[in-house]
């Protein structure tokens, strides 16, 4: 009688599947995490475009026309850059007006709306933010109106310009 040492072809097989389905769950899990991180890093940088407007602000009694404005008198040094796709146009904002029954009709353009489109519908920040729609705005009180041609919906199930199924819309909007 012969002693076989060593595994069959079916044992190998078996192992390599196993091992396959365990790469690609931990790759799958692997992928969410990264994106989570994503949103938290657009979340992070809207907190820190909101401190350099407020500062701002402070420092002229007005909101700049653009983000670019805040770079130029040294308030930040470079605009943040999405990590998905390097770029700092995927961080939306607009001056906006608000709606006053009181007044009578729109106040003047003292108003920011900032926003990020994110990757995951992440409640623990989603659930604090503005959901404010200065694209089409609503004359009701408090209703906020964009002051250029290009206004955000914030709603969270939005990708800040439009309505989207896969997208969700992180918004702020000025202290003042």
């Amino acid at each position: 009688m012969k002693n076989k040492k060593g595994f069959t072809l079916i044992e190998m097989m078996t192992v390599l599947a196993i091992i396959g389905i365990l790469t690609s769950i931990v790759i799958v899990s692997l992928d969410k995490v990264r994106s989570q991180s994503r949103d938290k890093k657009r979340v992070g940088d809207i907190k820190s475009l909101q401190l350099a407007l407020e500062n701002y602000y402070n420092r002229n009694s007005h909101y700049p026309n653009t983000l670019n404005d805040l770079v130029a008198p040294g308030i930040l040094p470079a605009l943040p850059v999405d990590p998905s796709t390097n770029s700092t146009s995927s961080y939306l904002y607009t001056l906006v007006k608000k709606y006053s029954v009181a007044k009578g009709g729109y106040g003047s353009c003292n108003y920011y709306h900032l926003a990020i489109p994110m990757e995951n519908n992440m409640a623990e920040y989603l659930d604090s933010d503005a959901d404010v729609d200065s694209k089409n705005g609503t004359v009701a009180e408090g209703g906020y109106f964009t002051c250029t041609s290009a206004g955000i919906l914030g709603s969270d199930s939005s990708n800040c310009s439009s309505a989207s199924a896969t997208s969700h819309c992180y918004d702020v909007m000025s202290k003042y």
